[in-house]
């Protein structure tokens, strides 16, 4: 039986001080039942090993107990981090409401077969139906794997989107300002290549934002590609870095301009 680490993918959107009450419970919840299931691979594992050495039919009933139930806490872990997903995307602006219902109706699906599993688990009488409903459990959260990155890369690239909609606003604002500013001033051509290099800096953030959009897809089966979350998220990073830079350099041009006027 596999552990599954959402902890890890987690820490890649958490945010910030300020969410949504529904989220803030998600989350709450998410750890609690993380918890639980940890503990419960621990109490797991020790129970495989006595029975391993002692091969009892007091240490295999345990065994079995112990597997039963750390197989039903990763259920409900996986759920209340499909959840945990679902509250961020309904929290973070700039995430296409269509977008929420699909993965509304996605992660429900998901949801409810987990807790059909859990149903069959606590009515599996051997170690080996207990580890053929793991199996099918591993094998199924293989997609919903996939389907929960796909959907923290739609709340990544929504929040880095809204910061590059700043950028615009930046770019409207510096283009109106030069247009009013005449050619035949010596500084004119020092401005437009400032502009020039805010130009150049967008245009790596809009590549780097390409390579995250790539990473964050999932290509197919057949293509043998996943979905690269952290290497998204390093591009993202890369973006975000290449928006500060194409910032600094437009709001030096609306300080610098207005003093030639």
């Amino acid at each position: 039986m596999k552990y599954i680490f959402l902890g890890l993918v987690v820490l890649f959107f958490l945010s910030p001080a300020r969410v949504l009450a529904d989220y803030s419970r998600a989350y709450a919840d998410y750890q609690y039942q993380f918890s639980l299931y940890s503990q419960g691979y621990d109490k797991f594992q020790i129970a495989k090993s006595t029975f391993g050495t002692y091969k009892t039919l007091t240490t295999k009933n345990e065994a079995m107990e112990a597997m039963r139930q750390v197989l039903s806490r990763r259920n409900l872990v996986i759920i209340s981090f499909l959840q945990l997903i679902l509250e961020k995307l309904m929290a973070t602006e700039g995430v296409p409401t269509f977008e929420i219902a699909t993965y509304d109706k996605i992660f429900a699906s998901q949801s409810q077969f987990l807790l059909d599993m859990s149903k069959k688990i606590e009515n599996a009488s051997t170690i080996d139906d207990l580890n053929e409903l793991s199996e099918g459990i591993e094998e199924r959260y293989k997609e919903i794997d996939r389907e929960a990155k796909e959907a923290i890369g739609k709340i990544l690239l929504a929040k880095i989107s809204r910061k590059a909609s700043k950028a615009d606003d930046l770019f409207s604002r510096t283009q109106a300002l030069l247009g009013s500013f005449g050619t035949e001033y010596k500084e004119a051509a020092s401005l437009s290549r400032s502009l020039t290099f805010a130009r150049v800096k967008y245009d790596l953030y809009a590549n780097s934002y390409r390579s995250a959009t790539a990473n964050f897809t999932f290509k197919g089966i057949n293509n043998n590609q996943e979905i690269d979350l952290g290497s998204g998220v390093t591009d993202l990073l890369s973006a975000k870095q290449y928006l500060v830079e194409t910032a600094s350099y437009l709001l030096d041009l609306l300080w610098t301009i207005p003093e030639y006027l």
